[in-house]
Formats: C-alpha cells, structure tokens, sequence
C-alpha cells in the first residue's frame, strides 16, 4: 500500500511503499508484477536498513540486481549501528 510523507513527496509525482525494512520511493505510476503488487517494478529509490546477517548480501548481490532496474537512481543503505548512512548515487 503507497504511502505519501514528507515536504518532497506530498503534492507532487511521487509516493512511497514500504515492506518489512525497505522502503522504496516511485515518481509517476507505480508498476508492479502481475501476480504480487507488493513488487515495484519501477522504484526510483529504495532505503534498506542493514542487519549483520544481510548486510554482506545487500551490498554485493542485491546491490547488482538493483543496478539492473532502469528507474533507479538511489540506493540508500541504512546501518543502524552506523552513525550515518551510506547513499550510492548512478544514472
């Protein structure tokens, strides 16, 4: 289910779906496989928050299949250890 929140997103193309700990962010229509709507085929940005047990997989394999999505263009990890966040930016 979309969710809009935020100064960026409110009025504007874009709204935000959120599943377990991934939050992905879609500016115009949302685009989801036919069989699971709760799969956005077209996200613009997705936040993950890292565990120990996935973080090496959410960097590396994920991190790879994600490059593959065209309308991509963040991929923000979130380390909830960390102090910070780590945004990887690509066109």
């Amino acid at each position: 289910m979309p969710w809009k929140s935020g100064p960026a997103l409110r009025g504007g193309p874009c709204c935000a779906f959120d599943s377990d700990l991934r939050v992905r962010v879609v500016c115009g229509k949302p685009k989801t496989a036919d069989d699971r709507e709760d799969i956005l085929l077209n996200p613009t940005v997705i936040f993950e928050v890292l565990s120990p047990s996935t973080e090496s997989y959410d960097r590396g394999v994920k991190f790879r299949r994600y490059r593959e999505i065209e309308s991509l263009t963040d991929y923000i990890l979130i380390d909830p250890s960390a102090t910070i966040g780590r945004s990887v930016k690509y066109c």
